[in-house]
């Protein structure tokens, strides 16, 4: 009787701390897809940080903008407009600062096609 009360402490105590560990969330992809040249030119950069918060500094991370052309009226059309920046949370700002730089090139050709 007595082992067997030991054994259900030991099975209990076991289970209890299994429970209390805590389990890691780790983003490592963010895609944004519009429509409109305004919403993409006004994208709030600094809510990227949010994101990528709970990572580790060598997780590896991709950030997405992709602008899509339903306009039927230009001359040529462009229906699809993507960029893509890959790389390390450590290196989230340099990250940024390309996304930032490449979503203003898009918005360039989107508005150059649309003349």
């Amino acid at each position: 009787m007595k082992k067997l009360l030991v054994i259900i402490l030991i099975l209990c105590a076991g289970y209890t701390h299994a429970q209390d560990k805590k389990q890691k969330t780790t983003v490592s992809s963010f895609s944004v897809e519009t429509n409109s040249l305004d919403e993409l030119k006004n994208y709030d950069w600094k809510s990227l940080k949010k994101f990528f918060k709970g990572n580790e500094k060598n997780d590896s991370i991709q950030i997405r903008f992709c602008l899509k052309n339903d306009d039927s009226k230009n001359k040529f059309k462009l229906n699809l407009s993507s960029t893509t920046v890959k790389g390390k949370t450590c290196e989230l700002r340099k990250i940024i600062r390309t996304a930032k730089r490449m979503t203003k090139e898009l918005i360039k050709i989107n508005k150059e096609f649309k003349e």
